[in-house]
């Protein structure tokens, strides 16, 4: 799962390889993990069949709370930027780690995504204007209404509170892992 701190499932994902979709199994790697959400930032995502599915229990060593569900077929992310909470880490001391970078491209295969807040300009196809989105777990959107119109679209300037994810596969490219005291 990429959640609970973010990275956790993305390094299980495709192990950062770059060209190919690798299932997670293959690449079974140690995961870091966080009990508060991560900072999830985005140049722009564009996304097919983009769902909402409800409202969902996270729970972490912290607790239990609710955060969106959302499912995709696909996303391609640019500008990708992953920012964990600043956390004690046994015999190292207080650290957060940054994943991504200002050129990085993250594309995935089916992909779900719980947030506690996102936030956005969904730009629809069909000439129809802008529309800017602000969710949170006290104001998300209807269930089943179509957050797109047709099966395509793109999400600019996302910013996301990142409890948890699971996806098929993702590839990224190029992408950089930080280590931050703090």
């Amino acid at each position: 799962m990429i959640g609970r701190i973010g990275i956790r499932r993305l390094l299980g994902l495709a192990a950062l390889t770059v060209g190919s979709l690798v299932p997670a199994s293959a690449n079974a790697a140690t995961p870091i993990q966080a009990n508060l959400p991560s900072t999830l930032t985005a140049t722009s995502m564009a996304v097919t069949v983009f769902q909402y599915h409800g409202l969902q229990a996270v729970t972490t060593a912290s607790g239990t709370f609710q955060a969106m569900e959302f499912g995709m077929a696909t996303a391609t992310i640019a500008g990708f930027n992953l920012l964990t909470p600043c956390e004690a880490h046994a015999g190292v001391g207080n650290v957060r780690y940054h994943l991504g970078s200002a050129t990085a491209t993250a594309t995935s295969g089916v992909t779900t995504i719980q947030v506690t807040s996102l936030s956005a300009t969904l730009s629809a196809p069909a000439g129809l204007l802008p529309a800017v989105v602000s969710w949170t777990v006290a104001s998300p959107p209807l269930v089943g209404a179509g957050i797109l119109v047709g099966d395509a679209g793109t999400l600019s300037g996302v910013t996301a509170t990142l409890a948890d994810a699971t996806s098929a596969g993702m590839t990224f490219a190029p992408l950089s892992l930080q280590a931050i005291f703090c």
